[in-house]
């Protein structure tokens, strides 16, 4: 009984780590321009690489 708890319990805080670590953050900036000769629409995607308790702000 106690193997199978203490294989619980580091089984569950092996879950909580793992799922703190899988939290992503990104901004998506649109921008669509207009010609004579046709429309072009330029899609930029950042993602934030650094995660923890005080991510950096995301900026456009």
């Amino acid at each position: 009984m106690r193997h199978y708890l203490s294989s619980l319990l580091l089984l569950s805080m092996f879950v909580l780590v793992t799922i703190g670590c899988a939290e992503k953050s990104s901004t998506t900036k649109e921008t669509t321009v207009s010609t004579p000769g046709g429309t072009t629409t330029v899609t930029t995607k950042k993602d934030v690489e650094k995660t923890g308790d005080n991510p950096p702000a995301e900026q456009p």
